[in-house]
């Protein structure tokens, strides 16, 4: 049984406004605190490697998961199989593309929830007219200031905490050490 709300002289039921509201209280805690921290706390390379190698792995499960509960409750007509095929085939492609950045900043946000180990990266930094570069010293990761902003302030408050010098002091071809922490899924963080 539903119930009916009067707004601005309109009867609207209880039901679809409770998911709509449910769905910007989610959407908004995903756009203000979870996007936010995860930028901070991870390097955008650490964040693309995530999409690429592990989201549509969460995607399909997810998708066969809610394809079989389907399965189970629809009744087994023709038209309803039919539909059991065409219907969510559309879906699988429409919100792969909407899913894709929210599930895994949500994944990744889980990640940093508790701590399993520790690790540490040397780097070499470059600094070149104010506009500071970390590279590893087998070249395999690049950190700009740039396109990791974020980061790079959550960096340098880190420095800052431990009473290290500056990023901004040290000199070209230097090296720093940062130590990141290894979350539930095995990915670094900066903490």
């Amino acid at each position: 049984m539903s119930r009916n709300i009067n707004v601005f002289g309109k009867k609207i039921k209880s039901d679809p406004l409770t998911f709509y509201i449910i769905c910007i209280a989610v959407l908004s805690i995903y756009s203000f605190l979870e996007k936010p921290f995860v930028k901070m706390k991870y390097l955008q390379s650490d964040i693309q490697y995530f999409e690429d190698h592990y989201f549509w792995k969460i995607y399909l499960t997810v998708f066969a998961i809610l394809i079989i509960f389907i399965f189970i409750k629809i009744k087994k007509t023709k038209e309803a199989i039919g539909r059991l095929i065409l219907f969510p085939l559309f879906y699988f492609f429409l919100f792969y593309v909407f899913l894709n950045n929210f599930i895994t900043i949500n994944a990744l946000y889980i990640n940093q929830i508790k701590s399993v180990g520790k690790e540490r990266f040397e780097y070499v930094v470059f600094n070149y007219e104010n506009q500071i570069s970390i590279r590893t010293k087998n070249s395999k990761e690049y950190i700009s200031e740039l396109t990791d902003r974020k980061f790079f302030n959550q960096l340098k408050e880190k420095r800052k905490i431990n009473h290290v010098r500056p990023l901004d002091q040290i000199k070209h071809g230097d090296t720093i050490n940062v130590v990141y922490d290894k979350g539930l899924f095995g990915f670094k963080y900066l903490n």
